[in-house]
């Protein structure tokens, strides 16, 4: 949704088909740009409701300059699609809606991942995702269509914590899911850091891998093994 809502912003007449590449089939058949682009600043994703089975609205936070030149941030929601085979695409074009209000939600943390297993896995996983030291497709369940960002954004990364907040299997069973929370520090070729935040779902086999980064679904099945 972010990287929809940017491409649709900074676009301009002649532009269409860049932005019409990111919408499902059928979609923005009346797509008309304005000759000149947006200028805009950073576009950082927010809310994600989902209003039906694979289908999203999703909120964008977006920095655009205002008439006086200083930057104010306006919101733009993006109807999404989603499959099981990990496709994704906006239904709709970006509509500008008014700032959401954050009343008294708040966000369970859960508890610090100490299995080794686990650790070792997610590692793994985005250092070869993130950085490309090793390679994904051993790292994740079968059915996963998972590759690494390219081209690769960063040098090197650490996980700042991992946590779940769901009781870690002490005997994991074959299809046992589990859904971590990561946070990474990664670092560029230029020496630019960035602090980095995921949730990735993990599926049990002989071992622990990487089902879905960002999972859309509302929560992971509940896993049948022995509990600690």
């Amino acid at each position: 949704a972010t990287s929809f809502v940017t491409q649709y912003l900074t676009a301009a007449r002649g532009q269409e088909d860049q932005v019409t590449a990111m919408l499902a089939q059928g979609a923005g058949r009346r797509l008309s740009l304005p000759e000149k682009p947006s200028p805009i600043g950073a576009a950082t994703p927010g809310e994600a409701v989902q209003t039906s089975d694979g289908s999203w609205v999703v909120t964008v936070a977006v920095d655009q300059p205002s008439e006086s030149g200083a930057a104010i941030r306006r919101y733009w929601q993006v109807p999404v699609l989603t499959d099981a085979a990990g496709g994704i695409a906006a239904a709709g074009l970006p509509s500008l809606v008014a700032a959401p209000t954050a009343g008294d939600l708040e966000v369970d943390q859960g508890d610090a991942i100490n299995d080794s297993a686990v650790q070792d896995t997610v590692t793994a996983f985005m250092q070869a995702y993130l950085t490309g030291q090793g390679e994904v497709a051993p790292l994740t369940a079968p059915e996963s269509s998972l590759s690494a960002v390219q081209p690769t954004p960063f040098q090197e990364l650490s996980i700042s914590s991992l946590t779940t907040t769901q009781e870690l299997p002490e005997e994991p069973a074959e299809g046992d899911l589990l859904r971590a929370q990561i946070s990474v520090t990664a670092t560029a070729a230029d020496g630019g850091s960035a602090r980095l935040d995921y949730t990735v779902e993990l599926r049990y086999r002989d071992r622990w891998e990487v089902a879905a980064i960002n999972p859309t679904t509302a929560g992971p099945t509940t896993t049948t093994g022995e509990q600690s």
